[in-house]
């Protein structure tokens, strides 16, 4: 992954490594995340709340974009720096279960 707007999500029965481009995202002053990311011709809308007290985000994705996408459940831990913000974490789609990665350059941070 650069440094820029990237996710990955690696398939946990496969080990398979999945490359997709984050388009847009935006934090929100009560700490949850939006995500707008695309793999392949497929588009998704994240959306994650944290925990109170913790760096743990859950929420879930949005396949397309309308209301009737498919949807499914998004886990997060929430690590940042001074430049970026990053987001690890659990993603099940289709039966599968994988380990997402997304890496936030905070100039490119919507607020």
């Amino acid at each position: 992954m650069g440094l820029s707007h990237d996710i990955l999500w690696v398939d946990l029965g496969t080990d398979e490594a999945l490359h997709g481009e984050l388009n847009d995202a935006a934090i929100r002053s009560d700490g949850s995340v939006s995500i707008d990311c695309t793999f392949g011709s497929d588009f998704y809308i994240v959306t994650l709340v944290p925990k109170e007290g913790t760096s743990q985000l859950t929420g879930e994705f949005q396949k397309g974009r309308t209301s009737l996408g498919e949807r499914g459940e998004v886990k997060a831990t929430r690590y940042e720096n001074a430049d970026a913000l990053v987001l690890m974490g659990h993603w099940a789609e289709d039966g599968s279960d994988y380990l997402w990665v997304a890496e936030i350059r905070k100039s490119k941070l919507r607020r």
